[in-house]
């Protein structure tokens, strides 16, 4: 019996879903090649299945049906009937011409139904052909597709050809073919969200230059298009592909970082059905900005029907005021990408000492991942956040702050330990890790930059000593930016302490003003010389730790001494109350001096700090807070 290792992987990937000027085209990017992924692992079932003249069997290594969010490739093992090579060969080259055929139609169909649920909404007439062939040409010339297949042998077994395969195909990806559009290329307006095709959909109205051929449409709720804003083919497809009916659902929750910042307001069922309400009174005019009350500010002064909406939305604030008063809305969310580390090494059998047994590894390591992965869809759920995708080992998604450190604890406590897959995990002598990078932003801050900036502070997660960190940073309005990279795991005594369990501790100490944050600027005050100078902190560094604990210590007992409201107890039995808690504190920040520098304890503080003060109430963001 002959076998073969069967690999196809689509792109691109980062950058087509990196492209987004919106939560909704980076959630749909994700989702369109998950799904093209998804439908070609069917056709290839089928494919061989049905044909019994061939085959034998097959199965698919990886990904597992479990997972939602596909990744971009398959890995599959194929039994042929036959023994003779040539034949082989040609029933393979058959299969991946077959398959690429598909994934070009399956993206050409998607596009068909975009356009029509485009036609059907807008309630204009049929397209032009000539602007149809545009649109397909720039379809069909966006999407890359390789494929490689290997065959076992007793010579060449699963271990040694999995590993060439994956080489195998780098090295093609690394050949890229440059696809030519038509004679004399694409001159005109660009997209306004890829910058790289023609602009061939416009809301409202044409930009200068932009093609002849271009749609006009005037009916999308303002959340879906800018005025004047153009895509592409390929972007059209992603901004409107309709995976959750998102273009005919009059309530589409968290379609932009404003929702997602209050997020855990939206999904509240003592409030569903208020938001409901107001989202009513704008009608196709709502934007989730809408949600704070700021923002009605904006309206168009020169427009009698939004100045008519405006005054109901006022109003609306004022009659529900009572009902949000002790809740927390906030102008920040959260943006986090986790990823295990050192993936290709577990892939490839580095860690394991009888590589006979990767095969089996492969298959439980896919079906555990696919298991996590769901376990990550219901913990964004449970504390309403929003994920983009979860493709076994990979996680993004947007989180509100005020379940952020919940959330973040759970994907890492769950983290699948790989030594469990095989049956004597003594075999086994490196523990799976993840790492992971959050940033911090406004909602009207550039998702572009965002994501940019959060993929920089995962690669700084992952450059610490054997990796398994947090990296978190804040982006302010004003351009400055604060980041702090910690381990996961502190190590107090023989007991392990999540970071996010000693962010959440403190910055709910300070938000309950059980000691004041004045002891994080008096500590950077008074050790400022150490920031710029690492020589120093480096020849002494015991003695400088040891200060700067003993200072640490005096200054937060002295923060929560002064601090008014528990002014009246006893010191001697304020002490006995919070000495218990600041210990602890105290032990965790000693450890990350230990494991960092001085500049990265502040930096954490710092944070802690201002999320802290971003935990805002209903009254003080309708006082402009």
């Amino acid at each position: 019996m002959n076998e073969r290792l069967f690999l196809f992987t689509i792109g691109p990937v980062q950058n087509f879903i990196a492209q987004a000027r919106r939560v909704i085209d980076f959630k749909n990017g994700s989702k369109l090649l998950s799904h093209l992924i998804d439908k070609l692992i069917e056709e290839f079932e089928r494919s061989i299945g049905n044909d019994n003249q061939f085959y034998t069997s097959f199965n698919v290594i990886y990904p597992s049906e479990e997972i939602k969010s596909k990744p971009n490739r398959f890995v599959a093992k194929i039994r042929f009937k036959g023994e003779n090579e040539t034949e082989i060969n040609e029933n393979i080259n058959a299969l991946g011409t077959h398959l690429i055929k598909y994934v070009i139609e399956l993206m050409q169909e998607s596009f068909k139904d975009v356009l029509r649920e485009i036609i059907d909404i807008s309630n204009r007439g049929e397209i032009d052909s000539k602007t149809q062939e545009q649109f397909k040409e720039q379809i069909n010339k966006f999407l890359e597709y390789y494929w490689v297949s290997l065959p076992i042998t007793s010579e060449k077994k699963y271990t040694k050809q999995y590993s060439d395969l994956e080489n195998w195909i780098g090295a093609i990806k690394n050949k890229r073919i440059i696809k030519q559009f038509r004679r004399g290329g694409e001159s005109g307006v660009k997209c306004d969200l890829c910058g790289e095709r023609n602009a061939l959909i416009f809301y409202k109205n044409k930009k200068v230059f932009a093609s002849n051929h271009a749609i006009l449409i005037n009916m999308f709720r303002k959340q879906f298009m800018s005025e004047k804003e153009g895509l592409c083919g390929v972007c059209m497809v992603k901004r409107f592909s309709t995976f959750e009916n998102n273009l005919k659902d009059p309530y589409p929750p968290m379609n932009s970082t404003a929702g997602i910042s209050i997020g855990h307001l939206l999904k509240d069922n003592r409030f569903e059905q208020k938001f409901k309400d107001y989202i009513q009174i704008f009608g196709n005019s709502f934007d989730e900005d809408y949600y704070f009350k700021s923002e009605l500010e904006n309206i168009d002064k020169t427009d009698e029907e939004m100045q008519k909406i405006k005054e109901k939305a006022e109003n609306w604030f004022k009659t529900n005021s009572k009902m949000f008063e002790d809740s927390i809305w906030s102008k920040y969310y959260a943006f986090l990408l986790f990823d295990g580390d050192d993936i290709g090494k577990w892939i490839s059998g580095t860690f394991m000492q009888d590589k006979l047994k990767l095969e089996e590894f492969h298959s439980k390591m896919s079906q555990r991942l696919g298991s996590y992965a769901n376990e990550v869809e219901k913990t964004f759920e449970k504390h309403n956040g929003l994920l983009v995708y979860a493709g076994g080992d990979d996680i993004c998604g947007f989180i509100n702050l005020s379940n952020l450190w919940d959330l973040l604890k759970e994907i890492r406590q769950n983290f699948p330990d790989f030594r469990e897959l095989l049956s004597d995990s003594s075999e086994i002598k490196y523990i799976s890790t993840a790492s992971c990078g959050v940033c911090i932003a406004h909602y009207k801050e550039p998702l572009k930059r965002v994501i940019e900036i959060t993929r920089t502070l995962e690669h700084k997660a992952k450059e610490i000593d054997n990796k398994n960190a947090l990296s978190i940073g804040i982006l302010k309005p004003s351009g400055s930016f604060i980041q702090s990279t910690n381990k996961w795991y502190l190590t107090l005594s023989k007991n392990k302490y999540l970071i996010t369990d000693l962010a959440k501790c403190i910055i709910n100490d300070l938000k309950n003003k059980i000691y004041s944050s004045t002891f994080i600027k008096s500590l950077k005050s008074e050790f400022w010389w150490n920031e710029r100078n690492n020589k120093i902190f480096n020849e002494n560094e015991m003695q400088i730790q040891n200060l700067i604990m003993t200072e640490l210590k005096r200054l937060l007992y002295r923060s929560v001494l002064m601090n008014k409201k528990i002014n009246k107890i006893k010191e001697e039995e304020l002490r006995d109350n919070n000495h218990r808690i600041n210990n602890k504190i105290l032990a965790s920040l000693g450890e990350i001096i230990n494991n960092r520098n001085f500049s990265n304890l502040c930096s954490f503080l710092n944070i802690c700090d201002f999320i802290k003060s971003k935990y805002l109430t209903y009254q003080q963001i309708m006082r402009g807070g």
